[in-house]
């Protein structure tokens, strides 16, 4: 026979592993988002997601895990998200750099569906400069501003999704700037 004591610490353990197995199960379900290029990935979405996906008798204990497993679901999927759009717009930008003077209509559907619709005027924009990247003047100073005030964020920045709105001079400054922040 069991003793009460160790009874109720397996009986615990037997709980934790439920929890845990439950947390698995609704969080695991967050990972399975959709790569929209149009939409970056909301920590309001994936909470409405995972509460939806918490059976109402979960405990506090389960929930609050719930809850922080989505923020780190978002992140991951935010970071996922920036780093794609960075190679459409190096891909993108590569492609116009092979031809400057080529229809954008040229470019394959893929490539172009890859790109944010921020990203896709900036490629217009460059393409009517024949081929060359002009900064964006108030976007290099909002990023230059948040290297001042908040280097620790801006290290986290994945510039190369910025690449088609920053020239080479501009762009380079700003991953020397990462680097020395890093």
């Amino acid at each position: 026979m069991i003793q009460p004591e160790p009874r109720a610490v397996v009986e615990r353990r037997i709980e934790r592993a439920r929890e845990e197995r439950r947390v698995t199960e609704i969080v695991g379900g967050l990972a399975d988002t959709s790569d929209d290029p149009t939409r970056r990935p909301g920590l309001d979405d994936y909470q409405a997601r995972a509460a939806e996906a918490t059976p109402p008798d979960a405990s506090p204990e389960v929930r609050a895990q719930v809850t922080r497993m989505a923020q780190i679901e978002r992140a991951r999927a935010d970071r996922a998200w920036q780093a794609a759009r960075g190679r459409a717009a190096t891909d993108a930008l590569d492609w116009l750099g092979e031809d400057p003077a080529a229809p954008l209509m040229a470019m394959s559907m893929e490539l172009r569906e890859g790109l944010s619709p921020e990203q896709s005027d900036a490629l217009d924009r460059t393409a009517m400069n024949g081929g060359r990247v002009v900064t964006d003047r108030d976007f290099y100073d909002r990023l230059d501003d948040q290297a001042v005030r908040d280097p620790e964020s801006f290290v986290g920045v994945d510039l190369t999704q910025y690449r088609l709105s920053l020239g080479n001079s501009d762009y380079d400054r700003l991953t020397k700037l990462q680097k020395t922040f890093a």
